[in-house]
């Protein structure tokens, strides 16, 4: 009887942190004098020239991400070069067998795609519909 209740906790406990993975490596990490986890090999804001002194959240935390992938791969070519095998180092890691050969094989950091922009049914009606609609296309950010 006790057997599904343990299912259904475990279950629900899974559910719960799963989406909250980020945050439980991230708690693993240690801690600058302001508790937070620092960034591996990021520079801090306004030395470096590329980076603007003022960046919005969303630039913040897309450095965070490729600073983190960026450390992911060093620390699987750096597992690679001592010999591990792909099933062990994604152990370790904590990523999939063929995320690790991913990494392995690309020659620098592999970037994130962007989504391509997917055509709806109006897309053949937009020049008629708008016509100026062509030319903010072309010079979007995307």
């Amino acid at each position: 009887m006790t057997s599904h209740l343990v299912k259904n906790v475990t279950d629900a406990l899974e559910r719960f942190l799963t989406p909250k993975h980020h945050a439980l490596r991230q708690a693993t990490l240690p801690q600058n004098e302001q508790g937070h986890a620092p960034l591996p090999d990021a520079p801090p804001a306004g030395e470096d020239a590329e980076t603007p002194a003022v960046l919005t959240r969303g630039e913040r935390e897309q450095q965070a991400r490729r600073a983190r992938r960026q450390a992911r791969s060093e620390e699987v070519r750096a597992l690679h070069a001592q010999g591990a095998s792909s099933r062990t180092i994604a152990h370790q890691v904590g990523l999939g067998r063929h995320t690790v050969q991913r990494i392995l094989r690309a020659d620098g950091l592999p970037e994130r795609a962007s989504p391509a922009r997917r055509a709806t049914l109006l897309t053949p009606y937009e020049s008629i519909v708008d016509p100026g609609i062509a030319t903010r296309k072309e010079g979007a950010v995307r």
